[in-house]
């Protein structure tokens, strides 16, 4: 060592040769390392292109075989490059997709990847390795292809962060947070029950949510107007149902897994079988549970589903009946009548519609058994029961205070109506409907005239309901001889002559000026008018009617009159001083009335305190304008059907 003239310290010579020998090792090793760089970029070189013609070569063969849904490496569009000089960048594309100017509707091409050795983790960019074998085992993992990546992965979720094939468009993408699990219908492989979707399938997913959200809001609505249409036509109100209607339902849905009722009281059972005869699930096993020694009135309303055995157990099982109803039982055999007749030693009224399996010595025998028991007899729709078995019934019976006889196609016989006189108590009288038969060679109208005149002469004073619906033979020598000399409008408390298309409008208006000069109004018992289809009525039948029944009058029933016109209604709804001047009102039918209007309902409203609804069937001037109180319900309007 030695010192300059300032004092400074100075390198030996040792030291200066130590300085040069370490420039040399660096320059030495600078180009060992320029020499292995250009080594490198030769053999990736020589790789890429053994690579490349691979590929090419797959795909040609995967061209010539049709398109394998398995392939999950495409054709690498790669140009070889010299060293040192920059690649041309390639746009990668996923897998699936198709650029928008090739869309000639084959099957899209495999995708192009950019193949890289740096694209690999875990291989060595350095290494001076010639196994092309080693790098296609790299570039066909299960980071690349999906059917390895869900063998690999099978039954294991994703979790934000992770990677993961899309179950639609089977592209790859990052799981976040706000991935969507893939459909039901795309959930197809057992092994991996947690498919996701990509960020725009998602989007894609919500939308047709939201879609379908919507179409379940408008179909919700749909039904929402169905049950309160249907509502409206039972005329009720649609509301929330009670904790009793809520229960009744639920049996009624499940009725074939009830095994028995308990102690649910005699309304509510006989409420529940109204309900299972409405929606026809009454049948011989549900029909068992509303049997019960203890009864004294059972009414199924429904029995097409219950078989002759079944009927059977009815007097089997509740020998106390005083009331018996069975609705459309045309399984009721003459078997099962005769066992009635002999276990029901109590019954007292029976109805059967139906009946069309019982034959006429059948109902003999029954009316014989039940001598002297019978009150109430109401049988509807049956071609055996004839005129013999009629007046076999009125013999056996005279003390019936109800015959109700509908729709009796086999009542041929004049001479049977005629034997109704000898009913001495009857206040219900309904013979509807009488059978129009070719007798003796020529047409024979049973329901006539001079029939009801000698029947109303004999026992018309004393009659509370009067149903002559379809006899149209009958004229205004009925109203003036019989109807209106006979009947007294303080006793009589329904009318119904619905279809008498041969009485005219002065026959009737003369009957209820009668009336009403006979005795006060105020005192009159009328509270229930059908004048359905009598098509000769106009305003002057109305006026009276309408004058007559006015304090008492509950239904009212005058569809399809088309000769009246606005005139009456107007008079009695609107111009009327007397607001209440229908105070017990509480249902009309005006259906086919045209002349009718929103006004005139709405001034019926405002003079009927108790009125309910309002049937307006084929009226086109009422419409949804019609503003009536709370509580009134006008069904049939054009504009909600």
């Amino acid at each position: 060592m030695r010192r300059n003239r300032r004092g400074g310290v100075v390198d030996s010579d040792e030291d200066e040769n130590e300085d040069a020998q370490d420039e040399d090792e660096n320059a030495s090793a600078e180009q060992s390392a320029t020499e292995i760089k250009n080594s490198a970029e030769s053999l990736l070189e020589e790789a890429q292109n053994i690579v490349a013609q691979e590929v090419a070569a797959t795909q040609a063969a995967s061209t010539n075989a049709g398109y394998s849904e398995k392939a999950e490496i495409a054709e690498t569009s790669i140009d070889p490059v010299a060293p040192g000089s920059k690649k041309k960048k390639t746009k990668k594309r996923r897998r699936g997709s198709t650029p928008d100017n090739e869309d000639d509707g084959l099957p899209n091409p495999a995708p192009k990847v950019k193949i890289s050795r740096r694209n690999f983790q875990g291989f060595d960019d350095t290494s001076d390795s010639d196994s092309d074998e080693e790098f296609q085992g790299v570039l066909f993992n299960e980071e690349n292809n999906e059917d390895m990546f869900r063998e690999a992965q099978a039954g294991v979720g994703r979790i934000p962060g992770q990677f993961d094939f899309c179950a639609s468009c089977h592209c790859k993408f990052t799981v976040t947070l706000v991935s969507e699990t893939a459909p039901d219908e795309l959930q197809t492989d057992l092994q991996n029950p947690y498919l996701l979707l990509c960020p725009s399938c998602s989007k894609a997913k919500r939308e047709k949510g939201k879609q379908q959200s919507k179409g379940d809001a408008l179909a919700t609505a749909r039904m929402q107007r169905r049950r309160v249409a249907a509502a409206l036509l039972d005329r009720k109100e649609f509301s929330v149902p009670s904790l009793l209607d809520t229960c009744i339902a639920l049996v009624t849905k499940h009725i074939d897994d009830v095994e028995t009722l308990g102690d649910i009281g005699a309304k509510n059972s006989e409420r529940l079988a109204r309900i299972l005869s409405r929606n026809r699930y009454l049948n011989s096993k549900s029909m068992r549970l509303f049997l019960d020694p203890s009864l004294k009135k059972l009414e199924l309303w429904d029995c097409s589903e219950i078989d002759c055995e079944s009927l059977r157990l009815i007097p089997a099982y509740c020998p106390n009946l005083e009331e018996l109803t069975l609705g459309m039982c045309g399984q009721l055999t003459n078997d099962v009548l005769r066992y009635c007749a002999t276990n029901l030693t109590k019954l007292k009224a029976v109805y059967f519609d139906g009946p069309f399996l019982v034959t006429s010595a059948a109902w003999i025998d029954f009316f014989l058994a039940m001598a002297g028991r019978l009150e109430r007899v109401e049988i509807r729709n049956t071609h055996r029961f004839d005129s013999e078995a009629l007046a076999v019934l009125i013999e056996a019976c005279p003390q019936l205070t109800h015959l109700s006889l509908h729709r009796m196609s086999g009542l041929t016989d004049p001479a049977a109506y005629l034997m109704v006189p000898m009913l001495s108590n009857l206040i219900h009288l309904d013979l509807s409907h009488p059978p129009q038969e070719l007798v003796m060679g020529g047409e024979i109208s049973l329901i006539t005239d001079e029939t009801m005149t000698v029947i109303l002469n004999s026992i018309g004073a004393q009659l509370e309901t009067l149903v002559l619906d379809g006899c149209s033979e009958l004229t205004d020598q009925f109203i003036t001889n019989a109807l209106m000399p006979c009947c007294c409008g303080s006793r009589l408390s329904k009318l119904s002559l619905s279809e008498l298309d041969q009485i005219t409008d002065t026959a009737i208006a003369n009957m209820f000026r009668t009336w009403n000069k006979r005795h006060d109004p105020q005192y009159t018992r009328l509270s229930s008018v059908t004048l359905d289809r009598c098509f000769s009525l106009g305003d002057a039948a109305l006026n009276a009617m309408l004058a007559y029944v006015r304090p008492t009058l509950v239904t009212l029933s005058i569809a399809t009159l088309p000769d009246v016109t606005s005139a009456p209604f107007q008079r009695h709804f609107v111009d009327a001083p007397n607001l209440a001047q229908f105070p017990y009102l509480s249902g009309v039918n005006i259906s086919f009335v045209r002349a009718l209007t929103n006004s005139l309902v709405e001034g019926l409203a405002a003079r009927a305190p108790n009125l309910e609804f309002v049937e307006a069937f084929g009226v086109p001037k009422v419409n949804r304008a019609c503003k009536v109180r709370a509580g009134v319900k006008i069904i049939g309007r054009q504009d909600e059907l």
